[in-house]
């Protein structure tokens, strides 16, 4: 599906700059006297509780207490400076969540936790929780919690190399041209579409093609550099590239 090589693309390359990685995220987290400290758990809130709730959810828990517990997750981890113990020891962000998160749950239930779960921490609107528990109920399946995990994961990196992707097209001035052609990163569009796209970029399906060729190749490159955050050794990029792709297919099939 997605090749890993990199390209010389002027666009492709501003694409891949990097942005803030996990881990620069879960040392700032990690550091009691970092004045962002509280920042940077709130974006690691924002950005990843899904997977762990999907987790939760698939594991028996009913959405109250899976949204509970992944609010209080984060706080505990803050508060027993996991992230500054653990993270040199793992080197995929991936790894590191699911790790810790296993481990807080087998804590929390051989533990009758008096004060308030979530820690007064509201990041999971209910909006939010309805649209994944939609999700959940659409993708049932039969996988175990950490396969529902890991392809929640690789959706949630798939989404954040679209992001990427299209705000690159826009800086470009060239946003309408990933609107239209986005549908053919996501399957919403086929072959049979070039006459339509053709016409609405006022051009002709030879160049359409030709477009559409240069989006995937960029849709790769930002797909490379969205998994370069989560990691600490650049020689596990591409194992990590191939397993995220591993699970998009089994979600794609479960679907």
């Amino acid at each position: 599906m997605f090749a890993l090589e990199k390209s010389s693309d002027p666009l492709e390359t501003a694409g891949a700059q990097f942005r803030t990685t996990a881990w620069s995220i879960v040392q700032a987290a990690g550091d009691p006297e970092a004045p962002d400290a509280a920042d940077a758990l709130a974006e690691l809130c924002k950005v990843y509780w899904r997977p762990i709730y999907a987790y939760l959810r698939r594991a028996g828990r009913p959405p109250h207490d899976a949204q509970d517990i992944t609010q209080d997750f984060f706080c505990a981890l803050m508060r027993r400076e996991a992230f500054a113990r653990l993270a040199p020891n793992f080197g995929r962000f991936r790894s590191f969540l699911l790790t810790s998160l296993k481990n807080y749950v087998s804590d929390f239930d051989r533990k009758a936790r008096s004060q308030k779960r979530g820690g007064g921490l509201q990041f999971i609107s209910h909006d939010q929780v309805t649209a994944e528990e939609a999700r959940i109920a659409y993708t049932h399946g039969t996988d175990r919690p950490e396969q529902r995990f890991d392809q929640r994961w690789a959706q949630l990196i798939v989404q954040r190399a679209e992001e990427r992707l299209k705000a690159t097209y826009h800086a470009r001035g060239e946003g309408e041209r990933f609107d239209i052609l986005r549908g053919f990163l996501t399957g919403e569009l086929s072959n049979g579409d070039y006459a339509a796209c053709a016409a609405a970029l006022k051009t002709n399906a030879p160049a359409v093609h030709t477009a559409i060729s240069r989006l995937r190749r960029r849709f790769r490159d930002a797909l490379y550099a969205e998994v370069s955050t989560t990691v600490l050794d650049p020689a596990e990029v591409e194992p990590e590239m191939r397993h995220l792709i591993a699970m998009m297919a089994e979600g794609s099939s479960a679907e």
